[in-house]
């Protein structure tokens, strides 16, 4: 959160203070209050600065403070909240939903993940290679397309397979640096259905792989997945493999 200097104690002066002069009257602003800033990024759990006051315009923090001087950039239509003495924190955004464990959150069911799930859901064991499984997520998805529905979806979810030595952690590694499976390859196989695949790994959806279909119903629920996803996910990135082989080579020249 960007977070203005400490303001200086005010003199007496004429005309408005430089803030209203700058942006014009506070939408909102808050007094009397313990407005903490969150702005102290070091490893230790200081919150950073604290201050009574605040005063914000469009949607931005204009002026940190005390009461009395953020009291001055009040105009006719600002609103005035009287913390009297209550914390205010920044909101806080929740980073780190599994989009693809449907069932666990409101986006998931939006996209019409909820138990049952509408339409054909086929749940695989891993074998031992990626290789492999993919080729069992192939036969899956080309046995399904005759009862599958153009408006519904077809799911495939592969699971931990301890037996033959694909543990969670392998998943995890299959969805993230090896790239399971991609848009191009599950439109090739099925372009009419929206289809999902799912890696599930420590018992939830971690990882998860739309074709074009699938993601355009993403994007009904998530304005924008379609530009991200194609921006994050589809320009070849430095894959994890890669940059651990890059590590394990420079420790190794550090010691040659």
């Amino acid at each position: 959160m960007e977070t203005p200097q400490e303001p200086a104690a005010r003199t007496t002066q004429k005309g408005p203070p430089p803030e209203v002069l700058e942006h014009g009257y506070a939408d909102i602003i808050v007094l009397n209050g313990r407005i903490v800033t969150m702005e102290d990024t070091s490893p230790t759990p200081h919150p950073g600065r604290i201050f009574q006051a605040m005063a914000a315009k469009k949607g931005r923090i204009i002026a940190l403070g005390e009461s009395g001087s953020i009291r001055e950039l009040a105009g006719p239509k600002t609103t005035v909240i009287d913390a009297r003495g209550r914390t205010v924190i920044p909101g806080i955004v929740e980073p780190h939903s599994h989009l693809f464990d449907y069932g666990a959150t409101r986006l998931a069911a939006g996209m019409g993940f909820q138990e049952p799930v509408p339409g054909i859901n086929v749940v695989l064991k891993a074998v031992r290679t990626l290789d492999e499984t993919w080729k069992l997520v192939e036969e899956a998805i080309q046995r399904a397309l005759p009862q599958a529905k153009p408006d519904e979806w077809l799911l495939v979810s592969v699971e931990t397979n301890p037996d033959v030595g694909v543990t969670g952690r392998i998943l995890l590694s299959w969805g993230f640096a090896k790239r399971f499976t991609s848009r191009q390859e599950l439109d090739r196989i099925a372009p009419d259905v929206p289809v999902l695949v799912r890696l599930i790994s420590f018992g939830f959806g971690v990882s998860g792989h739309f074709n074009s279909k699938g993601q355009r119903k993403a994007e009904e629920v998530l304005p924008g997945y379609w530009d991200f996803s194609e921006q994050a996910f589809h320009r070849a990135p430095l894959r994890l493999g890669q940059a651990a082989d890059r590590v394990a080579r420079s420790v190794h020249s550090a010691r040659d």
